[in-house]
């Protein structure tokens, strides 16, 4: 049995399917985001880490500042690897679905 519509035209149960997969989009985006965000701090503050250990001339001068650049940088590719991978293939015909009905 199909769920009833308290519209003339019967848009409801469309726009209640448009808004679950609305949420699943969003819910894909933020956990992307923050798992590979957080690797990405991880890896910048590991790299950092690596280039102070290894003594490496202007990185070894100024080891604050070099663990800063490479945790900001590492967190802010992770973001953005983050917000690559949520919008591949399959997130695209999720979305496509949803704003054709808008």
């Amino acid at each position: 049995m199909q769920p009833r519509s308290n519209s003339a035209n019967g848009d409801a149960p469309v726009a209640r399917e448009c808004e679950s997969e609305l949420l699943a989009i969003t819910r894909a985006l933020e956990g992307a985001h923050l798992l590979i965000g957080i690797a990405g701090l991880i890896l910048g503050a590991s790299a950092g880490s690596l280039l102070l250990l290894a003594g490496v001339g202007p990185f070894a001068a100024s080891p604050a500042l070099t663990l800063l650049s490479t945790t900001v940088l590492g967190a802010a590719l992770g973001l953005w690897f983050g917000g690559a991978t949520a919008l591949g293939p399959g997130a695209s015909a999720e979305q496509h679905r949803y704003h054709q009905y808008q």
